[in-house]
């Protein structure tokens, strides 16, 4: 729905759509039936969901389709430094058995390409939200740049916008032509649900990470939403 639009979704047969998602928040927009649906929060990434059914039915499961599950389960974790289980370890292990292939897939990963160069360094950190104990950063991308999931998904911009003991709270804006996507992230010991941060700006995620997304407003509006609902959420504390 991100991607595409709910709009082409709902344009398929019901019976022809499926959910697959790791994320288990903010879908009540999607008309989906149950026998379609595949939603499993303790799994690592979408692939190891997909992985993990087409392993459990015992499917013949071809060596490139294989290896792009291990790359969507890499991918999504860094390299499997978060967000993973001794199953989604084990899952992992049986699509690319190779120890030597997954080193190989890793360093592909950990290195930065040309394009992602140029985003990492157009990242700006605002400083202003510190005192409350935020890590606030943007990206202003040009629209030629196109679709920067992928690009994002490299472990540099994690680290450079990861929450700290004194921040323990870290929020990365991109905008894209007055479109806002929004990262929120908090250190573990963290007890501010900053989920419900992200849900209230129409997204969702996972408790320590999630996001949200804004259209066709400005930067200062999208602050103005962020702060005053973290006002609320914090209330009391």
């Amino acid at each position: 729905d991100r991607v595409y639009g709910i709009d082409i979704f709902n344009k398929v047969p019901i019976e022809k759509r499926f959910l697959i998602d790791h994320h288990d928040r903010n879908r009540q927009e999607l008309e989906v039936l149950s026998q379609n649906k595949f939603i499993n929060p303790k799994s690592c990434s979408t692939c190891e969901i997909i992985a993990s059914f087409l392993l459990n039915k015992k499917h013949k499961i071809s060596n490139d389709i294989m290896y792009n599950l291990y790359l969507g389960m890499a991918s999504d974790t860094f390299c499997f430094q978060r967000s993973v289980t001794s199953d989604s370890l084990r899952i992992a292990n049986i699509l690319v058995s190779d120890k030597q292939e997954r080193n190989n897939i890793k360093d592909k990963l950990l290195k930065m390409n040309l394009e992602q160069e140029k985003l990492y360094k157009l990242i700006k950190e605002n400083k202003r939200f510190e005192k409350d104990g935020i890590r606030m950063f943007n990206l202003s991308v040009p629209i030629e740049m196109g679709d920067i999931t992928k690009l994002l998904k490299h472990p540099s911009f994690d680290s450079l916008t990861a929450p700290i003991e004194s921040c323990p709270i870290s929020i990365f804006i991109i905008e894209i032509e007055n479109n806002y996507f929004i990262k929120f992230k908090k250190i573990d010991n963290c007890d501010i649900d900053i989920l419900k941060l992200a849900i209230a700006c129409n997204g969702g995620g996972h408790s320590n990470r999630c996001a949200g997304r804004f259209y066709k407003t400005s930067y200062d509006e999208v602050i103005k939403k962020i702060i005053n609902e973290y006002g609320n959420i914090t209330k009391g504390k």
